[in-house]
């Protein structure tokens, strides 16, 4: 079922004339990301995770995959990096510290930024607005 859905958005679907497509996956190695990467041309990986031991394991399957099947990882992101206090400027990181950033250097990828658990994020998302367009 999923490689006849995947089949189906790639194939079946006029994306008309595209400089870039996206494709967010969850997190894994399983069918849909290796029928993503066996079959679809691609130019390219992000790999986004937060900074949790837990998660960075899929991480790990996921450079090994990519790389198998040849396609370039592009940078690694930490999502939920850390939470900033509104009041005082204060930093915390609720799930860890620099775990995606640690990986990306140790299999030598680069390290594309950190995205921090924000309030203002999650509202805009909840309102169909993503944040770069509400406040760019």
């Amino acid at each position: 079922m999923v490689m006849s859905a995947i089949d189906q958005m790639m194939n079946k679907v006029d994306w008309g004339d595209l400089d870039v497509l996206i494709i967010d996956m969850p997190p894994g190695t399983g069918d849909a990301q290796l029928t993503v990467a066996q079959r679809v041309p691609l130019t390219g990986a992000v790999i986004v995770s937060t900074p949790q031991e837990i998660a960075l394991s899929d991480v790990v399957r996921g450079i090994h995959m990519f790389r198998q099947v040849h396609v370039p990882i592009i940078g690694l992101v930490q999502n939920m990096s850390y939470h900033k206090c509104k009041e005082c400027g204060h930093k915390e990181h609720i799930f860890g510290q620099e775990g995606a950033k640690n990986t990306a250097d140790s299999f030598n990828i680069p390290f594309l930024g950190d995205v921090p658990i924000s309030l203002d994020i999650r509202v805009s998302s909840d309102q169909g607005k993503p944040i770069t367009i509400k406040d760019p």
